[in-house]
């Protein structure tokens, strides 16, 4: 779905706006900011991005103003109240991810929990199967979903169809950033220096913490240099 937003925002410059206290160095001199999860909580923009599986649970998921558009991971969009305001078809798609899932239909909860199950099995090899998930309704406009790649190759370009996991969400932010052809992007919040998982522009619960690792650096260092590369 991200061919919405393809070449929206060419020649302007964007700023990436994620978790970490060099947020606080944002001061709004970009026209166009895509906010990182928890980052919603700190600071106002033009885009919300989410990947957290159990962002539905955060007490940030609703945290930006209405008129922020939210572009959200296939597998989470069921979760999202605004992407799908009727709890009817938020039901409905939940059931199709569990029964594309497991098979079977289980709860809510059970299914979050399985989905993370998947995700941290996956973290070396970069494929899992939610991936291939897509739900059969559109988001309410004028919020989306964006789609994993399965493929573990970083491939970064404006004309790419998916958006490559390994670099944390902010560098699904960073790419979505360059999908929209911007001619600069600028990075608050995003230091990845969170070895901790205490590390954040905001108090964030206990149960809310999340580390970075080794690969989410290596990621993100190939994103920026291909984006760079772009002449970006």
């Amino acid at each position: 779905m991200v061919n919405s937003i393809r070449g929206k925002h060419a020649g302007i410059s964007v700023a990436v706006l994620g978790s970490s206290p060099t947020l606080g160095l944002f001061k709004g001199e970009q026209p166009i900011s895509i906010a990182v999860n928890g980052a919603a909580k700190v600071v106002a923009s033009t885009y919300f991005v989410c990947a957290d599986i159990r962002g539905s649970k955060r007490d940030w998921f609703y945290a930006s103003p209405y008129t922020t558009t939210r572009i959200v991971s296939s597998y989470i969009s069921p979760f999202d109240k605004l992407c799908f305001p009727s709890p009817d078809d938020r039901e409905r798609l939940q059931r199709d991810l569990s029964d594309f899932l497991y098979n079977d239909y289980i709860d809510e909860e059970e299914l979050l929990h399985y989905i993370f199950t998947l995700m941290e099995d996956s973290i070396s090899s970069n494929d899992c199967v939610y991936e291939s998930f897509r739900p059969e309704l559109i988001p309410c406009p004028p919020h989306l979903y964006f789609d994993y790649t399965k493929s573990g190759k970083i491939n970064v370009s404006k004309t790419q169809e998916n958006i490559f996991r390994g670099g944390s969400v902010s560098g699904c932010a960073l790419q979505i950033a360059s999908i929209m052809s911007a001619s600069e992007i600028h990075l608050y919040g995003c230091s990845f220096d969170n070895d901790s998982g205490r590390n954040y522009a905001y108090a964030a619960p206990t149960d809310q913490h999340g580390e970075i690792k080794t690969h989410h650096h290596v990621n993100m260092d190939r994103i920026i240099e291909q984006i760079m590369l772009q002449g970006v």
